[in-house]
């Protein structure tokens, strides 16, 4: 008898698995409340494993997206996901992330990011005192993101532009290492940069969405600053007394 038992247990259990496992991932994003800047295109599979063609945040695009469902978040009725994104020949960010409170308030966490620097110098490119493109790619990690209102409840994480370089006044100026934090701010996304840099660069970034933003801080070029950027000081406005340029967009 109480083998029988066992023995039904585990055909239910077997059963409920696989029915929860051939459930489309269409339905599962369809349960999801997704902001209404986010937009999810191309999804094919089942809620164990899923790709997505495109998901668009503010006009942005996040390519070729692939999830699995980590198992122990479904006997835990908590359903996590394992992304990874982008790839070699797609523009774009390329890189993976741990997604979790699907249906609820979602988490992110364990996220590793690699994005065209080139992608953010376009989205600054009406608050630059002189047109630019941007090389080489930079480097995201998030340690944990909450999504709150407007973006965040809870980030913490780091952005690194390692051999920074931007091609502006007809030729290729190399600007070093650039580095900040990333954290949470009244549920906006906060950078701060580091201000230990070949630029002099104090400034602070508050993200609204991708496409919105502000910031505020200054240079104060020092024996490091790179020189062909000198010529364009003057695009910026005067130095104060401490030989600072302030900068504010």
């Amino acid at each position: 008898m109480k083998k029988w038992v066992l023995g039904t247990v585990a055909f239910i259990f077997v059963y409920l698995f696989f029915l929860v496992a051939l459930v489309p991932a269409q339905w599962v994003v369809n349960q999801i409340s997704l902001p209404k800047n986010v937009v999810v295109q191309g999804v094919k599979g089942s809620i164990w494993q899923a790709s997505i063609h495109r998901i668009i945040i503010d006009g942005y695009a996040i390519n070729k997206v692939n999830t699995q469902v980590n198992l122990l978040s479904l006997l835990m009725f908590n359903l996590s996901v394992d992304a990874t994104f982008g790839g070699a020949l797609e523009s774009g960010p390329e890189g993976q992330a741990t997604l979790s409170h699907l249906l609820g308030g979602i988490e992110v966490s364990d996220t590793q990011v690699l994005l065209p620097a080139n992608d953010i110098a376009q989205l600054l490119q009406s608050t630059l005192p002189i047109p630019l493109t941007a090389q080489q790619f930079i480097n995201i990690d998030i340690d944990e993101f909450a999504v709150g209102d407007p973006i965040c409840q809870q980030l913490n994480g780091n952005i690194e532009w390692d051999k920074a370089s931007v091609n502006a006044l007809d030729e290729k100026v190399v600007l070093g290492k650039l580095s900040g934090k990333l954290g949470c701010e009244k549920g906006l996304v906060k950078f701060t940069i580091d201000p230990k840099n070949n630029l002099g660069l104090t400034f602070t970034v508050l993200v609204y969405s991708p496409s919105r933003f502000s910031g505020n801080g200054f240079i104060k070029p020092g024996n490091q600053f790179p020189a062909p950027l000198k010529e364009a000081l003057p695009f910026i406005g005067r130095p104060d007394n401490q030989g600072k340029y302030a900068l504010n967009f």
